[in-house]
């Protein structure tokens, strides 16, 4: 009877090990899963951040057009008048 408490303890414990690898595979697969997705995400943010600033840059040549057409139109005004 010792005999066979032995190797149930020994088939438990198999398979509690077998349960914990498994769970630490599933855990390291989600790990992973998380990782790319932020590298992905780091990736999508740099792309954004560039579009942005390009954004800016155009918003600002833009303004700078409008003030400049604007100055001519009233120069053009004033000596007309």
């Amino acid at each position: 009877m010792c005999f066979l408490t032995g190797k149930s303890t020994i088939s438990r414990l198999k398979e509690d090990g077998n349960q914990i690898r498994e769970s630490l595979q599933a855990e390291q697969s989600k790990n992973q899963q998380l990782e790319e997705k932020i590298k992905i995400l780091a990736q999508d943010r740099a792309i954004l951040q560039s579009e942005k600033i390009h954004l800016e840059q155009q918003a600002k040549i833009m303004q700078q057009n409008l003030d400049s057409k604007d100055l001519c139109q009233a120069s053009d005004s004033s000596t007309q008048q």
